[in-house]
């Protein structure tokens, strides 16, 4: 039987399938960003929340897992809604994307940040205590050796009113009447012994001083070596060092008592006031003349001790997450590859996606408004009467009005697959597309506007013959719906598929006298058909 379809014959399948295309890049980098966030996330928290055991590492497990679904679902929407929808003008989309896109990554990249670098902190905040409690100490040591210089001062005052006390008796040195153990050299003798006990003390304190700077670098070098053991934790060292550090305040309350500066500066301060010989007025000025010198030159001694009067560094507390922004300069690496998967990498993807989505709508509305022959044209130029080949009637005019509002249906649907490559929307253009353009081509033709009015936009089918193609007075011209072979193809197809009968044997729109089509329950006869053309 010769076939009179004017469909060409199906070419042979190819040799091999075509190469697969890639997956999009929103498919592969988003699910895999969540992924990789959700484990550094995992890493971060136990440092933070706990210090080990088994409900430690499970509330870590709960709170990775769920900022993993919330920054995937967050930037997939933001990305494939919100930049679409930013395109077409929509100021809201723009600021729920990026707000929730910045909300989600500030609070990743803090939750992450701090808690890999969270341990490190702390013992950086040790090291630091430690430098400035040596600092202190090495201020209260200076201070202490300069108290050391109060001894030689006192022992010259000593024995000087020890000598003055003795020249009095033998000789009368200072009162100038007779000599002898009188008032003067009572007074005088007082003195002298005031100073020796002074001194005395003051050679206690020194001893005491050289042994509490002895234990006090000890114990800064004890602080230091617990610091530096990496085999024990962070917070087991913690407390070793608070230990430590108690000591070596008691040590210093220790040092400071061990010299006594007040008093040295209160005897100076008596030395200078003079005392009163009653009854000898010209012994008691040169009395107070002497004792006045010694007063000055004790004094001018004291002076060179500087007191430290700050008081020791405090242990620090323990660490909390906003300790570690303080240090960020110091974990600047960790810092910006921590904000680059969190935060720069999302924004930059939604970027570009928006930018791309909106070059792809200005030049699609470029090439439909300079399309030869399209109802924008059209109508600038005053067409659309009856001689117009394109828009010569208003059913025209609506086809292409229809074909353009699917293209715009699905203009922001296909963009980003058109872009990254995408094969899996590109399967439901024709689902989208074919309702407007079969009304479109029963009015006339199917336009479509970005290919020069060319029926490109109605779904071809890859066997369909250019006659097919034509425009329906020339299909209807050269095969008309009664042809023989109009009659023999519908005939076949409906061969093919009995399942579309009605039942009745006959099937809507087909002709009654293909008696091969008649039966009950859809089936066909094995009679043929009288009517059949060979």
């Amino acid at each position: 039987m010769q076939n009179h379809s004017t469909r060409p014959v199906e070419a042979d399948a190819p040799s091999r399938l075509p190469k697969r295309r890639l997956p999009p890049l929103t498919e592969i980098a988003l699910p895999l960003l969540a992924l990789l966030s959700a484990l550094m996330l995992a890493l971060a928290v136990p440092n933070i929340i706990g210090t080990g055991g088994w409900w430690t590492y499970a509330k870590a497990g709960v709170l990775a897992a769920s900022a993993m679904v919330v920054s995937f679902a967050v930037n997939r929407l933001a990305i494939e809604r919100g930049a679409p929808a930013a395109t077409r003008g929509h100021l809201g989309a723009v600021a729920v994307s990026l707000g929730s896109m910045l909300a989600v990554g500030s609070g990743l990249f803090a939750a992450t940040y701090s808690g890999l670098v969270f341990k490190d902190v702390a013992e950086l905040q040790l090291q630091e205590h430690g430098t400035a409690l040596g600092v202190h100490v090495g201020r209260e040591t200076e201070a202490a050796a300069k108290a050391g210089r109060v001894l030689p001062a006192i022992r010259t005052i000593e024995s000087d009113l020890a000598q003055k006390a003795q020249c009095e008796i033998e000789a009368a040195c200072i009162s100038g009447r007779g000599g002898g153990f009188g008032p003067v050299a009572r007074i005088v003798g007082e003195q002298a012994g005031q100073a020796a006990a002074i001194a005395a003390e003051i050679a206690r304190g020194d001893a005491s001083r050289e042994s509490l700077l002895g234990r006090l670098n000890g114990l800064l070098v004890e602080y230091q070596s617990v610091l530096g053991d990496a085999d024990k934790d962070v917070w087991a060292r913690r407390a070793d060092l608070q230990t430590i550090d108690a000591r070596i305040r008691q040590g210093l309350g220790e040092l400071g008592e061990a010299v006594p500066v007040a008093l040295l500066s209160a005897y100076a301060a008596s030395l200078q006031a003079g005392i009163a010989v009653p009854g000898r007025i010209e012994a008691e000025t040169r009395l107070n003349a002497i004792l006045s010198r010694h007063g000055q030159s004790l004094a001018a001694v004291i002076a060179t001790i500087d007191a430290a009067d700050d008081a020791a560094p405090g242990f620090p507390r323990r660490t909390g997450v906003s300790d570690t922004f303080a240090y960020i300069a110091h974990f600047l690496p960790v810092a910006a590859i921590t904000a680059v998967v969190e935060l720069v990498f999302p924004l930059v993807l939604w970027a570009y996606t928006y930018w791309a989505l909106a070059w792809d709508v200005f030049v699609r509305e470029r090439r439909r408004e300079n399309a030869p022959g399209s109802f924008a044209q059209a109508t600038r130029a005053g067409h659309g009467g009856a001689g117009d080949d394109r828009f010569g009637n208003a059913r025209q005019v609506h086809a292409e009005q229809d074909g353009r509002v699917a293209e715009d249906h699905y203009l922001h649907r296909s963009v980003l697959a058109d872009h990254f490559h995408d094969d899996v929307d590109a399967a439901h253009r024709p689902n989208a597309i074919r309702p407007l353009t079969e009304r479109s081509a029963r009015n006339g033709r199917a336009v479509d506007p970005l290919d020069g009015g060319r029926d490109s936009y109605a779904r071809r089918d890859v066997n369909d013959s250019p006659a097919s193609l034509e425009r329906p007075d020339r299909r209807e011209a050269s095969a008309p719906d009664d042809s023989p072979a109009r009659r023999d193809r519908r005939g076949r197809s409906a061969k093919r598929m009995p399942h579309r009968l009605n039942g009745k044997g006959s099937h809507p729109g087909h002709d009654d006298d293909r008696s091969g089509l008649r039966g009950g329950g859809g089936g066909h006869s094995s009679k043929p058909s009288s009517t059949r053309r060979p």
